[in-house]
Order: C-alpha cells, then structure tokens, then sequence
C-alpha cells in the first residue's frame, strides 16, 4: 500500500463511530443540542434521539471496517491499475493558439 489515506480516513472513521456510540449511551447534553438531533428529540423524544445517535454509530464503524479491510465498490480501480499516474493533461493539448489565423482580423 502506497498510501495511507485508506488507514486514516477508515480510523477516523471508526474513532467518530465509536464517540457517536458514547453519545448514545451516555448522560450528556450537549450532542443533543445540534440542530438535527435537537428536532429528532422534541418531535420524538429522547429515546429517538438515542436512536439517531446509534444509526450514526452503526453507519460509521461499518464505513470504517469497510475501508479499512480494503473493500471497494466494483467501478473502482485499484490503485496499481490505475491507468493514468498524475496530472492527466501532462500531453500538452492545450498548448497552441487556436486561433493563430486571420479569421478575427476586425471589420472589413
């Protein structure tokens, strides 16, 4: 592995899945002040908002497991098959004056 974004983004991943855990279980007020969790409580009440915290929980240590053994959706290539490697308009393409002629030349 040539990269270390797959084991940070699937850690931090893990490590918000696992404080969203805590926030579910836990006696603290404040992660139920945000403006989405907030609504979820006073419309349906705390055991909602638990619930919602939970979800959270659950979505984020699957996602983090997920990347952290590898797992890839199937329109994905590996890195190793990776057909261009760096800037993809290094061809020069668009050097050149398209425009070099005397088709703008003004009124005639």
């Amino acid at each position: 592995m040539d990269s270390y974004s797959d084991p940070l983004v699937g850690t931090i991943a893990i490590l918000l899945g696992l404080t969203a855990a805590a926030f579910s279980v836990g006696p603290w007020a404040v992660p139920y002040q945000l403006r989405t969790v907030d609504a979820v409580r006073r419309r349906f009440g705390i055991r909602a908002a638990r619930l919602l915290w939970l979800a959270v929980a659950i979505a984020s240590l699957t996602s983090g497991v997920a990347i952290l053994s590898g797992m890839r959706p199937p329109y994905v290539e590996s890195e190793e098959n990776a057909q261009f490697s760096g800037n993809q308009f290094s061809g020069n393409q668009f050097s050149g004056n398209q425009f070099s002629g005397n088709q703008f030349s003004g009124p005639q």
